[in-house]
């Protein structure tokens, strides 16, 4: 009796330590499982048991999860408690897992010792680089090879910088009678076929597949009755019929026997194409007329968005015509699937597509709101082009209503344009622009100095020798000024200098050093951020000088050489306190810092062209113009 009762201890302490069966959730905590290891061979994080870091776990809560590091590969290994493969027991390896990103994948491999749990004995390889979606999947695979060995799976992770995987439901079983194929893809798809193919299953099923198709991600129930079916032996289907740019998701099982039938596989999902807009391209361009309302328009399937734009990169676009009435126009795109629209409004001078030039348009809006206005005066006969696309960088499609609305042109400000600019007779000048709505498009006036700049007020001076500082103070939150300052004619503007440091609601300042006497000075505020002004536009424009001041020794102040290659001698009577190296944008390149009457200054590094030095002594300034060779 005492033999038989040591049997049975002996039996069941065998049982115990290896680990016959197991199958872990993770849930019982955040600590790893009793008979589980992690090796951690490279960057400082591993394999850990949490919640995941986004969505849920497959079952419970808890998953393993490991994160990825900037700067460091894994190499970091999470290895089951060792057990026996046994026949019709333990020969089934079941797990889920799942990616945070499908951009930034975290492949793992799945590797056996039969040795011990250290990393040099994982040798052998049961699946290399496998990378779920970021939907939980299913992964099987058959251990009977191993039966009567004692061994321990590992899942090795060596990815850098990606994001995060998750493991869930990790278990070893007996395989079950009926096994679901694996590797579904799909290929060739068409706005209404695709073609479905699988890795046959290792039952070899005598009643072939079935599969389930459906618009909704989630997972038939076994008592879900099959979208279709195929014979013995054929692992793809041709999937016809189907509804375009609509997301379809796809599942096989197989069917061993009229009673066997195992689980459905791993979902495969995929998008069928988006039939092409009949205004594509511009020539097919949808004619609008005022009062129109286009309900439902879409860039699904459009093809050949700008590179280049007037507010930036736009999305694949569909194109719209109006032919100009003498009338305000303006056109409300309003998104209604949450992407922001971008419009753009061309003027073409042959009213053609060739008639005028893509990133020089006439009006343009583009954000990441559902509502975008652009508005414009048009011309009595001229054909104006619009397109409309995404204002995200990555062609989503926009799914909008477009509108056009007519109205009595506004009348535009005094100075709204360069001829007719604000005259600023003396100084110091302050002037309140209380309402800029009705200014027009700099019709394609870009420069330098314009940056992404469009409409913008006039103002001009005459420079009388000293520093003259332009101050754009905004009155409305909302109104991101810049301001470009220019010498020579409104026919042929020399692009000064221009200023947009802020943001909505922040002044910019500009400050031209040593003004020309004689030399007019033009002035353009306009918005930033916008193609068209808006009655928050309003802003304070403040114009100061520095009068130079006739303390300063002249007689005793020398420089040379003018022109300089390479050092600037400077000298006086005064001891010099400071000198600057400013361009004619207002930018300061280099600055030292004296305390004697002489000195040099090193100009060896600065680029050819004309430089203002200003030169402070006793409190006094100075400005000379200097020409680097």
């Amino acid at each position: 009796m005492k033999k038989i009762t040591l049997l049975i201890l002996l039996l069941i302490s065998n049982i115990s330590i290896g680990y016959s069966q197991f199958s872990e959730n993770f849930d019982s905590s955040t600590t790893l499982p009793t008979g589980w290891s992690i090796i951690n061979n490279g960057d400082p994080n591993t394999w850990t048991i949490s919640t995941p870091g986004t969505g849920t776990a497959n079952s419970g809560t808890n998953v393993a999860r490991i994160y990825y590091n900037a700067t460091a590969a894994h190499d970091d290994y999470l290895i089951t408690p060792q057990f026996i493969v046994t026949a019709g027991v333990s020969d089934f390896l079941t797990l889920w897992a799942k990616n945070r990103s499908t951009t930034f994948p975290e492949p793992f491999d799945i590797l056996i010792s039969t040795t011990d749990n250290t990393a040099a004995a994982f040798t052998t390889t049961i699946a290399s680089a496998v990378s779920p979606s970021t939907i939980w999947e299913k992964y099987r695979y058959d251990l009977t090879a191993y039966a009567g060995l004692t061994v321990y799976i590992a899942f090795h992770s060596t990815t850098t910088n990606m994001w995060q995987l998750y493991l869930d439901d990790v278990s070893v079983s007996a395989a079950p009678s009926c096994i679901e194929p694996t590797g579904l893809t799909i290929s060739s798809v068409t706005t209404s076929d695709a073609t479905l193919t699988w890795t046959p299953s290792s039952s070899n099923p005598a009643n072939g597949y079935e599969y389930y198709l459906s618009t909704s991600n989630t997972a038939p129930l076994t008592t879900d009755i099959a979208t279709g079916s195929v014979g013995s032996g054929i692992a793809t289907f041709n999937l016809l019929g189907l509804t375009s740019f609509t997301d379809y998701y796809v599942w096989v099982r197989s069917i061993c026997s009229s009673s066997d039938s195992s689980d459905w596989s791993s979902m495969v999902s995929f998008k069928t194409l988006a039939i092409i807009p009949a205004n594509d391209d511009c020539s097919n361009a949808t004619i609008i007329n005022c009062g129109d309302t286009l309900i439902g328009e879409t860039t699904a399937g459009a093809t050949g968005g700008s590179s280049t734009s007037c507010v930036g990169t736009i999305g694949d676009d569909i194109w719209y015509s109006y032919v100009g009435d003498g009338q305000y126009i303006t056109l409300t795109a309003t998104s209604t699937n949450g992407e922001g629209p971008q419009v753009e409004v061309y003027e073409s001078t042959d009213g053609t597509c060739s008639g005028f030039t893509a990133g020089s348009c006439l009006a343009s809006s583009g954000s990441s709101s559902t509502t975008v206005t652009v508005s414009f005066v048009s011309t009595l006969g001229k054909i104006y082009y619009t397109h409309i696309g995404s204002w995200i960088n990555g062609d989503p499609e926009v799914i909008f209503d477009l509108a056009v609305t007519c109205s009595t042109p506004p009348v535009p400000p005094a100075n709204d344009d360069c001829v007719n600019a604000t005259i600023i007779d003396s100084l110091p000048y302050s002037y309140t622009q209380d309402d800029a709505s009705t200014a027009t498009n700099n019709l394609g006036f870009i420069t330098t100095c314009t940056n992404g700049m469009n409409d913008g007020l006039w103002y001009s001076f005459m420079g009388n020798g000293s520093d003259i500082t332009i101050t754009a103070t905004p009155t409305g939150t909302s109104f991101d000024p810049q301001l470009g300052v220019y010498s020579g004619s409104c026919d042929a503007l020399i692009c000064e200098g221009t200023v947009d440091v802020g943001f909505s609601g922040d002044l910019e300042t500009y400050t031209i050093s040593a003004s020309v006497v004689g030399t007019m000075y033009y002035v353009n505020i306009g918005d930033y951020s916008s193609s068209t002004d808006n009655p928050e536009d309003v802003f304070v424009l403040d114009v100061t000088t520095n009068l130079a001041n006739p303390t300063f020794d002249n007689s005793s102040f020398t420089f040379y050489p003018n022109p300089v290659k390479d050092v600037l001698n400077i000298s006086n009577a005064q001891n010099i306190s400071k000198v600057q190296v400013i361009n004619l944008l207002g930018q300061e390149m280099m600055v030292k810092t004296m305390n004697e009457n002489q000195g040099q200054i090193d100009m060896s590094q600065l680029s050819s062209g004309t430089y203002l030095v200003k030169v402070t002594s006793e409190d006094q300034v100075k400005t000379i113009k200097v020409i680097k060779e």
